[in-house]
């Protein structure tokens, strides 16, 4: 009887919501919450943020999703007994998670695998939803302890990775019928996650790592400049356009021009929010636009909204 009361229990999904707090406390409830899911896990979110997350255990596996607006979040190091691996499949948005030296940019349906006894960060688009699971290391043996993980992007157009995408995300879609059928199941993802991580080894060496760190420092620091592009940034870094091209597509999983675009939008709806009082006209200038009208259009398309409508809503939420 106690087996399977406890069976049930991890069968049922925990789900909490920001929309049933008062919008000026949603930040620390969504905070809070966070921290006690992922332990080790701190996150920025915006005053009046709108982020759901429900979680769920299946065997040694702790599952989790979430789906948010824009935020940070940052992962200390932890010390404990069993090392875990932490999958982050991307089911809406874009994800940036940056651990140790490599930086990797998630699209829709692709995997990055973060090593959880190592820091790293991620910065979350807008409606981003995400599917999280925490698989313990043993569970995929044989694989050498010594390998590093940190920010492995497992590409979803890859066929071994979409086996692993769609039995995660079949597990979760069929939860409540689990309690019966759970044993071993972590092991499957276990042995599908081993499979994907040495398919999909990254080809790069250590140095590559450190040249996309940089060239993505120096794109943080000039997206005001209108003339960033990919001449400037090999000018800059000494690189050939081929290499920097090369660098994004292997690094990001983008294009030097959509990555551009794709930060300075993201840094505008952080600008609306913290500057109240500048102009969208005087924001799209400041983030290298010369055309406020093509900035807007640009800004509808990543966020769904229009600049003007997402500051409205922001100040509803404050």
């Amino acid at each position: 009887m106690q087996y399977r009361l406890k069976q049930w229990l991890k069968a049922v999904l925990e789900h909490f919501s920001t929309r049933t707090v008062p919008a000026e406390r949603r930040y620390l409830f969504w905070r809070d919450l966070v921290a006690e899911t992922f332990p080790g896990m701190t996150v920025e979110p915006k005053v009046g943020i709108r982020a759901d997350l429900a979680r769920w255990e299946l065997g040694r596996l702790a599952m989790a999703r979430a789906h948010s607006d824009q935020s940070r979040v940052n992962r200390h190091a932890r010390q404990q007994d069993d090392r875990h691996l932490i999958l982050h499949l991307q089911r809406q948005g874009r994800m940036m998670l940056s651990q140790g030296n490599r930086t990797s940019l998630a699209s829709r349906g692709d995997i990055v695998v973060a090593d959880g006894s190592t820091p790293y960060s991620i910065d979350i688009s807008h409606a981003n939803d995400c599917l999280i699971v925490s698989v313990p290391f043993d569970l995929m043996q044989p694989m050498g302890t010594d390998r590093p993980f940190h920010a492995h992007l497992l590409p979803g157009r890859d066929p071994q990775v979409a086996v692993l995408q769609k039995m995660i995300e079949g597990l979760w879609l069929e939860r409540e019928t689990l309690d019966q059928v759970d044993q071993g199941m972590d092991q499957v993802i276990g042995s599908l996650t081993r499979m994907a991580l040495l398919r999909c080894t990254p080809e790069d060496d250590d140095t590559s790592h450190d040249q996309a760190r940089g060239i993505i420092d120096y794109v943080e620091r000039h997206l005001y400049d209108p003339g960033l592009g990919t001449a400037q940034i090999a000018l800059a870094t000494g690189l050939s356009t081929r290499a920097v091209q090369k660098c994004f597509a292997r690094q990001l999983g983008a294009t030097p021009t959509a990555f551009i675009s794709q930060r300075r939008l993201e840094r505008a709806a952080q600008m609306l929010d913290a500057r109240p009082y500048a102009s969208v006209t005087e924001i799209a200038f400041a983030l290298g636009y010369n055309d406020s009208a093509f900035f807007s259009r640009c800004f509808r398309r990543q966020h769904g909204v229009s600049p003007r409508h997402w500051r409205e809503r922001a100040g509803v939420a404050r």
